[in-house]
């Protein structure tokens, strides 16, 4: 059917089927509209939850390698939202096991199964167990339940373990494996099992197999548990006044005070703010007062800072010698903090 316009010029109807193109037409345009806007925000949510994951691993401390071992177990579960890893440890623990299963498949060796289990410990202590610093362990029994730690067969395969309970004088283990991923295994067996706590040391004790059920092994100690390797402990802050002494008075200049403001401490070294430059060549005495205990520790200048916006200087002062009672409230401080 024509249509007759006002201007005597004659428009033809578009019939059914032509209607019918035309909305298809649009259809597909705000279909790839569509398509287009929500690929845009997808990338760009991608890119915000990326930033916001790199952002917190670095808040929380973790080397390089560390990092890197993080996004190829991200890359490897083909995870959309890297920061589900944050709150979820039981998606970590198999998301660890697969990316470390992956590594036995390519024929990895001791040494660096061993190096890998050491840090996929570390990752999980640092995102779910720890504190800055933890207080360390004199027995296998103050070791929290639930704690990741790794062990060698007999064989000399490398394992990824969860405490689960404790009783009497055995330990309860439940293996971080895949299905058949298990040789080696035997009752009386003894196993070399190591455990890293952040903040504190890694530990080795040796154990001799029980009980094996399915996952689950039941462990009699079969040694003390040995220190390792001690972790720096990181500082943690104080702001505490303190007055600067030196160890040597000679002449009557020797004995002025220079006061100062403890920024930062650890049981090793202590980052003082002071006003005028130090000598780095003497010894000194820190002198000041914490948990109400009074201090006096002996110690030299290792490093300086100087920050302009308050045209101040930061010092960093390795202890040198301090009294018992001093180490066990620097300690306490710390373990509080």
């Amino acid at each position: 059917m024509d249509i007759e316009t006002v201007w005597g010029v004659t428009w033809r109807s578009a019939g059914k089927t032509e209607l019918l193109i035309v909305f298809f037409l649009i259809f597909i345009v705000s279909l790839i509209v569509f398509i287009l806007k929500y690929y845009q925000r997808s990338r760009d949510k991608q890119i915000h939850d990326k930033s916001l994951f790199l952002f917190k691993m670095k808040k929380i401390g973790f080397s390089v390698f560390q990092v890197k071992v993080i996004n190829n177990i991200v890359d490897t579960v083909h995870l959309k939202n890297p920061n589900f890893l944050f709150t979820n440890s039981s998606f970590f623990e198999s998301a660890a096991v697969k990316f470390f299963h992956f590594l036995k498949k390519s024929q990895e060796g001791k040494e660096s199964l061993l190096a890998i289990a050491r840090e996929l410990v570390i990752i999980y202590d640092k995102l779910y167990c720890s504190s800055d610093y933890q207080k360390p362990l004199n027995s296998i029994f103050e070791v929290e339940k639930k704690h990741i730690l790794y062990f060698v067969s007999k064989k000399n395969n490398v394992y990824l373990s969860k405490i689960e309970y404790r009783e009497d004088d055995y330990l309860i283990l439940k293996l971080l494996r895949y299905s058949g991923d298990l040789s080696g295994f035997e009752i009386n067996n003894q196993l070399k099992i190591y455990i890293v706590r952040f903040g504190d040391a890694e530990y080795m004790f040796e154990a001799t197999i029980k009980e094996i059920d399915k996952d689950i092994l039941k462990l009699k100690f079969a040694s003390q548990i040995e220190k390792e390797t001690e972790f720096r402990h990181p500082y943690v802050d104080a702001f505490f006044h303190a007055n600067i002494l030196k160890t040597k008075i000679i002449y009557e200049e020797d004995m002025i005070e220079v006061k100062s403001l403890i920024l930062k401490l650890n049981d090793y070294e202590s980052i003082l703010k002071v006003q005028i430059e130090l000598d780095y060549n003497i010894e000194y005495f820190l002198v000041f007062e914490i948990m109400d205990f009074k201090m006096k520790i002996r110690a030299k200048i290792i490093s300086k800072k100087v920050v302009e916006e308050d045209n101040t200087l930061h010092y960093t002062f390795k202890y040198l010698e301090m009294s018992e009672a001093a180490k066990k409230v620097i300690k306490n401080y710390m373990y509080q903090s």
